[in-house]
């Protein structure tokens, strides 16, 4: 049974012990009680005024006597004693306790006050809060006492009402008949169908003999009110008192009120149901109300037929409706209103039905039905499914029902089918069901019944569910919210082919129920039997409450996940959330960092196209995407990103991401450069003569191209262009390079070239002679070279007659120093403006022309040294003379490519120039130009004279000579030395027959290898190596490559041929054309004849030629050998233009022996003069 008051008896604090006060008729009966909860109670004592204490077990009413009887009581009441026929011994304070499986317990007292038979019916005692209920004045007890001994006075009622209300008021049904009285308050007793205001007199019923309705309530209508029956038999008469009044006297005063949802109470005809309700604070009065209407209120000296109060307890209004039969079935309800210090007055309601358990056999034993919540399972096929309805007690029988409505219970059960199983279990006390393996046929809804029975208080426990096919896509939703526990979320960056175990840990207080898994996809699985998703298991371990295992094989396993472990926790329904994040991602470079000005426009796109590209985002340095990022239409399946208005928010590292499976990222580096840097150049100041090799401008400048001033013509010439800075590299300064130069200019960042302008100031200095000295102090000699003291001097070397260098370091010295076969120690130093060399012991190879560089912040300066040694007595070496010499001798390059001649004296000189083999002269100087060649060396001073000259070609082959003009005491000889130059074509196209065929090949110069050749006839038609027409063919095995062979020659194919060819590792193609045409062959005759005919008429001719000279005279054969001896030589040698006579002039002063010239030096000597 279910009573509507467990819910409020659980506010209560348990164990706190008052004492109630009772007053009782002797002779009658009282209930004592003892309030249990759900306690398993073993143990119930009752110890009363007079001390005696009575053991028994709960619900043992075998222990029964005539004077305590022992109840069955209820599930909040399981100790429960009736003293019957009570007396003055029974007046006191009686105590029961009980004590249960746990050794906890408690107890209640009651103070019973035993009212002899005959005396003035007790008063209640009202609240302090009563004062709308008028007390019973003396007067009134007066008048109960002069009441004849034929009266019984019950109980007084209060009935607490608010106007418009209406009060019932009844005599409960006897066994004999009763004439029905009223009396008004103030009123005199008059029948009950006599005409009264707002009074309704009702007939008898099963319950009532009389029976009135008061109301509507008004002010007139308040006070006590008697309801008499008098016995037809007998002429005694009972009076039931009832006073209404006004709650706290106030008409429209509420009071708080529950009406507890409708209870379904299935019975069976000699059954007896147990309602009950429980408020706040005492009993002010107990209600039922019957399917007729009647509102009847219980006391405790009133019984109604099939109606009795169970329990007098002051906080409990229950009954016991008892022997039911068809009559009784219908709604009722069951109310109490109670008064309480805290909430004052408060009502509680219950109305309930009752109805058959089983209409078509209304006797047999009826069970409080629970129909539990439908659940439903989620199954596999081939899962198995148990199921169980719990209750306590003992099993009479369990029931289940099939999807096709198939009933089976214990008895019958193994007869329906293999694969369902029903048993019972006494531990927990429960019916269990199972059905597998599952297949489709055991889908749909099922019930399972199981019908206990204890301390004769039956249960029946219904438990539907639904087994359902799983459905990742739609997955199962649960009829009631739970509480949600998102626990830590995990983010794992890995790899493919990697594995990752995730659980969520069992807690103590958790009731596990479910895991459920959710995949990147959006399909949410139940880990149970059949589960099944690729690479993917279920960690099996005490410790979790759910666990999976995942291995990385493919992309669909990346991304969010989420495992759910559902359970409940007290009555909470709980579901605690592990996200996490699975990531594999790959990040690579963009491309070198990208400097961009402020305000400029910023592009971003990835190398190659992706088919991922509605994922594209640009991340910026933050890590947060960019906002003012756009994409690029024109680059859209490439993640292209438009930045516009560039600031220093995207300065740093710009990420664009993209990937729904493994991330992508390109990352690239952004400078972004403040505009209001300048960029300047500042003006220069060079010396006039020196060499420069700077950089002028900003270093991060990322393109330059520098202008040099107006010439005479106008025209700026270009000095330099490329990427980088603005370099500068100038051999020998001029006033040519003084003025306004123009540099075009591109920063880091930006695409648009801006122009600017700096100026050059050319200095002239004074030429400058470099002081020479020579100290000569056996066994060593001293060589000094200075400048002004204004020259800072930066480096210094020296040149022996052989050609030497030697380095001067500062205060550096080196032993054996090894020239020839002697030994040289040399010292070495050099000084702010100044330095020398000294070597000792020299031998007669440092006898001569020494040539000094001395290198100062204005420019290198150059000076010559004549040592002779005096102690050296071969005259041959006390002879020193200027010499020209050509390095080198043999000049070889190849048509069109530049040509290098350099010739140097060891004597400063002051003029040069070259005389090439057909006469023509090229004069050059450290300050002069031209179109096809320029000056290359250190200048007249060193006595270098150089030429460099572009565009020859192969006729230009032949002897050249350098002609210079000697300065200082040489200043009126000019010397001359020879240079063979000879140039090759890059590129020669052979032409000519081969036995029947026209062959065409290229040949190459040095043998380089080619990447392709191609071939253009005479007529326009081309065509590569690699696809020659119908009749070409081009033989590849062949040492040439690229050789053509034409199968069937025609006049075209004997023209001369165009060959190009691309060489590896060089740019572009070289084209050369075959010379000349082929001979003509005659048509109709075959070649192979004609070149037979040909070969026999030379042979022929030939003998005749050698049978005449035989015939001729001797000295006639001497003269012929000879003639044929010059032709035959003039064909072996090659044609060769004889050299010119080198230019000499006496020289002053005594002749010497001159030496001879030979093919490494070709050295022209000049006389010292004395």
């Amino acid at each position: 049974m279910r009573l509507s008051w467990l819910g409020v008896l659980s506010l209560l604090i348990i164990g706190a012990v008052c004492s109630t006060n009772i007053i009782k008729d002797e002779g009658s009966d009282h209930t004592i009680w003892v309030r249990t909860l759900e306690n398993e109670v073993t143990k119930c004592h009752l110890k009363s005024p007079k001390e005696k204490i009575i053991k028994f077990a709960p619900g043992n009413d075998a222990a029964s006597t005539e004077k305590f009887v022992i109840q069955k009581g209820s599930t909040t009441m399981r100790c429960s004693v009736t003293v019957k026929n009570l007396n003055e011994d029974d007046e006191g304070e009686w105590e029961i306790s009980f004590t249960d499986a746990e050794g906890i317990g408690g107890f209640a007292i009651f103070n019973i006050t035993v009212k002899p038979l005959n005396s003035p019916s007790a008063d209640p005692i009202p609240d302090e809060e009563d004062e709308g209920i008028p007390e019973i004045t003396e007067e009134s007890e007066e008048e109960a006492e002069t009441e004849s001994e034929n009266v019984k006075v019950l109980t007084l009622i209060e009935q607490v009402v608010k106007e418009g209300y209406s009060v019932d008021i009844s005599l409960n049904k006897e066994s004999f008949e009763e004439d029905c009285y009223v009396q008004k308050p103030k009123g005199e007793l008059v029948p009950i169908d006599s005409e009264l205001a707002n009074v309704t007199a009702h007939k008898p019923s099963k319950f009532v003999s009389c029976r009135i309705t008061v109301g509507p309530i008004t002010e007139d209508l308040l006070g006590e009110w008697k309801l008499c029956g008098r016995s037809v038999e007998d002429d005694k008469m009972r009076c039931q008192p009832v006073v209404i009044a006004y709650n706290n006297n106030n008409p429209s005063a509420n009071w708080h009120s529950i009406i507890e949802p409708v209870f379904n109470h299935p019975v069976h005809f000699g059954g007896q149901v147990n309602p009950g309700v429980m408020g706040s604070g005492n009993v002010l009065t107990c209600h039922v109300i019957t399917p007729a209407g009647e509102d009847l209120v219980l006391t405790s000296d009133v019984t109604y037929p099939h109606i009795q109060r169970m329990v007098h307890d002051p906080w409990l209004c229950s009954v016991a409706i008892s022997d039911i039969d068809e009559s009784m079935l219908g709604d009722w309800a069951i109310y109490s209103r109670f008064r309480s210090q805290l909430t004052s007055l408060n009502e509680v309601r219950l109305p309930f039905n009752l109805h058959l358990y089983n209409p078509d056999d209304p006797y047999e034993q009826a069970y409080n039905v629970t129909s539990l919540p439908e659940t439903t399972r989620v199954v596999n096929i081939g899962n198995t499914v148990t199921v169980q309805a719990t209750s306590s007690g003992e099993i009479d029988d369990c029931v289940y029902v099939s999807p096709a409505g198939k009933r089976f219970n214990l008895d019958n059960a193994t007869k329906s089918t293999e694969v369902v199983k029903l048993n019972t279990s006494t531990n927990p006390t429960a019916c269990h069901i199972s059905i597998g393996p599952v297949d489709e046929t055991l889908l749909g809804e099922w019930y399972i019944i199981g019908k206990f029975n204890k301390n004769n208080r039956y249960t029946e426990i219904r438990q539907p569910f639904n087994i359902i096919l799983e459905d990742p896509a739609n997955p199962f939703i649960e009829d009631r919210e739970r509480i949600i526990e998102n626990l830590p979320r995990q983010i794992v960056d890995t790899r493919i082919g990697a594995t990752h175990s995730f659980s969520i840990s069992q807690m103590i207080l958790y009731n596990h129920e479910s895991c459920h898994l959710r995949t990147p996809q959006g399909l949410q699985y139940i880990l149970m039997e059949g589960f099944n998703v690729p690479h993917v298991e279920i960690i099996n371990d005490s410790k979790f409450a759910c666990g999976v295992q995942i291995k990385l094989l493919s992309e669909d396993l990346l991304g969010e996940w989420a495992l759910l472990a559902r359970s409940t926790r007290t009555s909470d329904a709980i579901e605690r959330r592990l996200t996490f994040t699975i990531r594999v991602e790959e990040t690579f470079s963009l491309g070198k960092p990208i400097t961009i000005r402020q305000g400029n426009e910023l592009f971003l796109r990835l190398p190659v196209d992706t088919k991922q590209f509605e994922t594209c985002k640009l991340i910026g340095p933050d890590g947060e995407p960019v906002a003012d990022a756009e994409l690029d239409p024109i680059f859209l399946t490439s993640c292209g990103f438009r930045v516009k208005n560039v600031d220093q928010r995207v300065n740093g590292i710009l990420t664009i991401v993209y990937g729904t499976g493994i991330t992508y990222k390109g990352t690239v580096e952004v400078n972004v450069i403040d505009t209001a840097l300048p960029v300047t150049f500042e003006s220069e100041e060079w010396f006039q003569g020196s060499a420069i090799d700077k950089i002028v401008g900003p270093e991060d400048i990322v393109y330059c191209s520098l202008w040099m001033p107006l010439t005479d013509n106008d025209q700026q010439v270009l000095v330099y262009d490329g990427f980088g800075p603005c370099k500068i590299k100038i051999d020998r300064v001029t006033l040519r390079h003084q003025g306004l130069w123009r540099v075009v200019y591109a920063v880091q960042g930006s695409v648009l070239t801006q122009v600017d302008i700096f100026n050059v100031e050319v200095i002239e200095v004074e030429p400058l002679r470099v002081s020479t000295n020579i100290s000569i102090s056996s066994p060593s000699v001293t060589l000094t070279c200075s400048v002004p003291a204004s020259y800072d001097v930066t480096g210094c070397k020296f040149r022996d007659p052989d050609g030497t260098i030697l380095v001067a370091s500062r205060n550096v010295g080196e032993e054996g120093f090894i020239s020839y076969d002697s030994v040289i120690d040399h010292e070495s130093s050099a000084s702010s403006h100044a330095c020398s060399l000294r070597f000792s012991n020299p031998d007669e190879r440092y006898m001569g022309l020494w040539r000094c560089a001395v290198d100062t912040t204005q420019g290198t300066y150059y000076g010559f040294l004549d040592v002779r040694i005096p102690w050296i007595s071969d005259d041959e070496y006390q002879v020193t003379e200027a010499v020209l010499k050509a390095t080198p001798i043999y000049v070889q390059g190849l048509v069109g490519d530049p040509i290098t001649l350099t010739c140097s004296a060891n004597t400063a000189i002051r003029y040069c120039y070259f005389r090439s083999q057909n006469g023509t002269v090229y004069s050059v100087g450290p300050d002069m130009t031209a179109e096809n060649y320029e000056y290359v060396g250190n200048g007249l001073d060193a006595g270098e004279c150089g030429i460099t000259i572009r565009g020859l070609q192969e006729p230009d082959s032949g002897y050249w000579t350098c002609n210079v003009g000697l300065a200082g005491i040489y200043h009126d000889l000019e010397r001359s030395a020879s240079i063979d130059v000879e140039l090759q074509d890059k590129l020669l196209v052979r032409h000519f027959w081969n036995n029947g065929e026209v062959m065409v090949y290229p040949i190459i110069y040095d043998r380089r290898p080619i990447d392709y050749c191609r071939f253009v006839r005479f007529d326009g038609l081309g065509f590569t190596a690699y696809n020659p027409p119908e009749g070409y063919y081009v033989d590849r095995w062949n040492d040439r490559p690229c050789k053509l062979v034409v199968t069937r020659p025609t006049i075209l194919d004997r023209r001369p041929w165009v060959v190009a060819v691309k060489l590896q590792g060089e740019n572009g193609e070289i084209v050369a054309r075959s010379p000349v045409d082929l001979l003509f062959i005659p048509g109709g005759t075959s070649f192979y004849y004609g070149y037979i005919a040909w070969v026999m008429v030379t042979m022929f001719g030939l003998l005749v030629m050698t049978v005449g000279v035989a015939m001729i005279p001797k000295k006639n054969r001497d003269w012929t050998y000879d003639r044929a001896g010059r032709i035959r030589d003039s064909f072996r040698r090659p044609r060769r233009e004889t050299p010119p006579p080198a230019y000499t002039e006496e020289p002053v002063g005594e002749k010497l022996p001159q030496p001879t010239e030979t093919a490494q030096t070709r050295e022209t000597p000049v006389n010292n003069p004395v």
